[in-house]
């Protein structure tokens, strides 16, 4: 098995379908899809089965975004690549996965990960941010870049490509409770010498119909996360419902 791909849902019953179409479009077709559902009242779990993914469900009193996805990543049968994935996040082409392995030759690469565009009907705030977000990388990044230094959103987990042998040295942070374990594990390694690339044929549609004030929010967590962790605190200003919020 090359690739396991880590899915994180909680009532995905929307996009989870079109996920798995997009998946199976892939000319990469060496890999395998396992789902951390965490509660859902959805047909979320029914659709992952009818697809056949291996579904680990676990109780949302203690989801955390880490936790379940170093729950998967202990499931996972591959030894050489983790794929984490949004459940409401669609890769944008057919070559989405097979473009990952080339940057793998080179043995001080951690992960490799791309940029994100919104989902069909997301708020006009979701394509504000996110669009400026992307432009800003036309004019500090070409098509692939190498990252040596972590800051809020490198290696985005929404789409991202890590090696299994280096998780198995330092699992996700699970301080990082509501979000910034992707950028925690990517210092980690960046810290010892690895470093990341950003490459857009990794592109994804993802976003999560935040308004302006959730989206201010969503990056002040992230500068905050950034220089240290916040084991409690979640995401609540999200109106996806992928996240539940933990009491302490």
């Amino acid at each position: 098995m090359k690739y396991s791909i880590l899915i994180r849902t909680r009532n995905e019953a929307k996009w989870l379908p079109v996920l798995f179409e997009r998946l199976a479009m892939q000319t990469e077709r060496d890999f395998e899809v396992i789902v951390v559902d965490s509660g859902s009242t959805d047909n979320t779990v029914e659709i992952a089965r009818a697809h056949g993914a291996h579904v680990i469900e676990i109780a949302p009193a203690i989801f955390t975004l880490p936790h379940s996805l170093n729950i998967a990543a202990a499931a996972a049968k591959t030894e050489n690549y983790l794929v984490l994935l949004s459940a409401h996040s669609l890769p944008m082409g057919k070559d989405w996965l097979a473009s990952a392995a080339p940057h793998f030759n080179d043995e001080k690469l951690a992960g490799v990960y791309g940029p994100v565009f919104p989902l069909p009907h997301a708020t006009i705030a979701d394509h504000f941010f996110l669009g400026c977000g992307r432009l800003v990388n036309v004019f500090k990044r070409p098509g692939i870049f190498v990252e040596s230094k972590a800051q809020y959103g490198t290696l985005g987990f929404t789409n991202a490509v890590i090696r299994k042998d280096l998780w198995n040295q330092h699992h996700f942070n699970e301080a990082y409770a509501g979000g910034g374990e992707d950028t925690e594990w990517a210092a980690h390694f960046m810290a010892l010498g690895y470093h990341v690339v950003y490459d857009r044929a990794l592109s994804a549609q993802h976003s999560h119909n935040l308004s302006v004030f959730g989206w201010l929010k969503q990056l002040a967590y992230w500068r905050r996360t950034s220089a240290a962790p916040t084991t409690f605190e979640q995401l609540t200003f999200r109106k996806d419902g992928a996240y539940k919020p933990l009491t302490k």
